[in-house]
């Protein structure tokens, strides 16, 4: 039973993380309902699961984008190396979509500090938690709708890059997808839609590394029970072979302009749990 709960639970988190659908939303009515908490309890409220789960999908990005990664850190290390030496130069785009990514992690960063308790109490309510998967079905089926922009690394702005931090800030209530939101901000932006998803996805690596730092840091005080240690490697192994599947089938939806598929199941899901919160 171990076993399968962390890899169902991986292969959850493999799809919604990157799925515009709300891993975070998706967390909080698992919880709320009385069968599937009493199964997942141990694991959803255990540190290393957690961080392990939020590693893992960011193996899926390196595995997908790992030839923009190794250019990023190139690009990173390159821009560093320069300004020591007081010649900083940001005309490779590479440079440039570092400083973008930076700019566009720093929203959620101060969010994220400022109103941590806050953002975690929002989960408990389910109606909270509906409303917000309406929000995402909204942004979901806009996005449809927008046409094709022309921005690329080459030439967004870094003002761009900042407003797609705060639709990043936006989908830390529970039930707003992190991926949908960000997607979304920078196809209003006037995001090429190949840019937009690949700029959301590589923006959540450092927006994951940073939560999972924290993770780590509690997970030590706390200790690790490593009776534990391979069924939540099992769980991760899911995670990361589903996200990789997951981010290739988002690409191809929205290059389809089948983003719609997201806004009616949001919707769905929605309807059904802020009935489930007013009358169950």
């Amino acid at each position: 039973m171990t076993y399968l709960a962390t890899i169902i639970l991986g292969i959850v988190q493999g799809l919604t993380e990157f799925l515009p659908v709300s891993s975070s939303g998706h967390l909080a009515i698992f919880k709320h309902i009385p069968m599937i908490r009493e199964a997942i309890l141990p694991f959803t409220e255990n540190l290393a699961f957690d961080t392990m789960l939020h590693l893992a999908t960011l193996i899926s990005v390196f595995i997908v984008f790992w030839r923009d990664i190794w250019a990023l850190i190139c690009a990173f290390f390159g821009f560093l190396a320069d300004l020591f030496r007081g010649k900083p130069n940001l005309h490779d785009p590479y440079r440039k979509m570092v400083l973008m990514l930076i700019i566009a992690v720093i929203p959620a960063a101060v969010i994220g500090l400022l109103f941590q308790s806050e953002i975690e109490a929002l989960a408990e309510s389910l109606t909270v938690v509906g409303f917000a998967l309406l929000i995402t079905a909204v942004i979901t089926w806009l996005s449809d709708k927008l046409a094709n922009g022309r921005k690329t690394a080459e030439t967004a702005g870094y003002k761009s890059a900042l407003y797609v931090g705060i639709f990043q800030a936006f989908a830390m209530i529970p039930g707003v997808s992190r991926s949908g939101s960000t997607i979304f901000g920078g196809l209003l932006n006037g995001f090429d839609k190949q840019f937009a998803v690949k700029f959301s996805f590589l923006l959540s690596i450092p927006t994951i590394l940073g939560a999972s730092l924290l993770q780590t840091i509690d997970m030590v005080r706390e200790g690790f029970d490593m009776a534990y240690l391979f069924p939540f490697i099992a769980g991760g192994i899911a995670a990361a072979i589903v996200g990789i599947f997951a981010i290739k089938f988002l690409v191809n939806l929205l290059s389809k302009n089948k983003f719609y598929f997201f806004s009616i199941y949001c919707a769905l899901v929605g309807i059904a749990v802020i009935a489930y919160s007013l009358f169950a």
